[in-house]
């Protein structure tokens, strides 16, 4: 009589090929994604998968931001006691100028537009169709996992951002009304230095002056009228 260790292996090999002769047939025939399903079978599903953050802030957690590979998701760990924040994020936002984590709290990330929330750490959150192609996720089983906690992936998670690559061209920044005054026209003109001195390098970028400061539709951004400073993504 065989040992009972090799009969189990003998019993686990025949069990393994008719999985995989299921798995195989209803992938063929019911276009059941392959290793979605041996996943589901074989327990082999990760604890945590790592979703987009959709507008839902879930209050009985941890209201710090994490980066999850430029996602800006919530942290899911329990509140400290008396605090918004776990208890690393708690001590994160004692030290902290802003009495928040480091990378940010994700109430404030619920009042921007999903994919225009730029951290404490001045890095905007990516679709997740970036942190899907970059880690070689599955699309079906992304859909699959949020279906189970109940969660819609917005049509904008799943479209790619053109980011501009290289060195910039220096600029002169001409800010214009919608008036056709010259007067109006010129509003201010920042450049420094270097820029004189590279005129073979510059070129003229024109911001448009509305009632929340100068729009410039070539880069998609606002500016500050006073500070010139960034304030929102168009």
């Amino acid at each position: 009589m065989p040992k009972l260790s090799k009969v189990r292996r003998n019993l686990q090999h025949v069990y393994d090929e008719i999985v995989e002769d299921c798995l195989k047939f209803c992938n063929r025939e019911y276009d059941i994604d392959y290793q979605m399903a041996n996943n589901f079978l074989t327990k082999k599903e990760k604890k945590t998968f790592l979703l987009p953050f959709v507008g839902i802030v879930e209050e009985n957690m941890c209201k710090a931001i994490k980066y999850a590979s430029g996602l800006h998701i919530q942290c899911r760990k329990l509140l400290d006691k008396d605090s918004d924040y776990c208890e690393k994020h708690t001590k994160e936002a004692l030290k902290s100028e802003s009495n928040k984590p480091l990378i940010g709290d994700i109430r404030d990330r619920k009042e921007c537009p999903l994919l225009d929330y730029i951290d404490l750490q001045n890095r905007r959150t990516k679709p997740y169709i970036h942190v899907v192609t970059q880690k070689k996720m599955n699309k079906s089983e992304c859909l699959y996992q949020a279906k189970k906690r109940g969660v819609i992936i917005p049509e904008e998670h799943w479209k790619e951002r053109i980011c501009r690559r290289g060195r910039p061209k220096k600029k002169h920044i001409i800010a214009v009304t919608d008036t056709d005054s010259e007067d109006d026209n010129i509003i201010d003109k920042m450049r420094n230095a270097n820029d004189e001195a590279n005129d073979s390098q510059v070129e003229n970028i024109i911001l448009y002056e509305t009632d929340e400061g100068y729009v410039d539709e070539q880069l998609g951004v606002v500016y500050s009228k006073e500070t010139r400073n960034f304030i929102r993504f168009l």
